[in-house]
């Protein structure tokens, strides 16, 4: 029953969120949502697209299970200008080790870009402290702060 519901759920939103997205938009910033491969995690992803949505930021969604090389593809082809990456894994798939690299990566490959990282386990945990040193990279512990972050743009 709950995957009936997920299924149903992601087709509507989908549906209701992506017909028409890109020409609502009046601001120059583009937002890449996305979770890294090996996630398949899509709800953080679908409230993220909804408060872009409700924002009127043009965005695009990437989707789960994206690679690395994939995102950073797509943000020189698009010229993005932030990206939104869904890191909650709740399958135990994905390691902190794996993440971190991912995140380094895409972080040194969107120059002035933003990363923001969606996962309440990442402000958590005393391994994500060196991220610090990266200034185009935000952690959001909650949906609450992503929230609070889009409103500003």
């Amino acid at each position: 029953l709950i995957s009936k519901f997920s299924f149903s759920f992601s087709h509507h939103t989908g549906h209701i969120l992506f017909r028409g997205n890109h020409s609502k938009s009046v601001r120059p910033l583009k937002v890449l949502l996305c979770a890294p491969e090996g996630s398949f995690n899509e709800f953080g992803l679908l409230q993220a697209a909804l408060l872009c949505s409700f924002y009127n930021l043009q965005f695009y969604y990437l989707g789960p299970n994206l690679p690395a090389d994939s995102l950073l593809d797509s943000y020189r082809s698009l010229e993005g200008g932030l990206v939104i990456l869904e890191t909650k894994d709740d399958t135990g798939h994905l390691s902190e080790g794996f993440i971190r690299s991912y995140a380094e990566k895409v972080a040194g490959g969107i120059g002035e870009g933003r990363l923001i990282m969606d996962d309440s386990r990442v402000k958590e945990s005393s391994q994500w402290s060196h991220l610090n040193q990266y200034s185009n990279i935000s952690i959001m512990k909650d949906i609450e702060e992503l929230d609070q972050l889009l409103k500003s743009l």
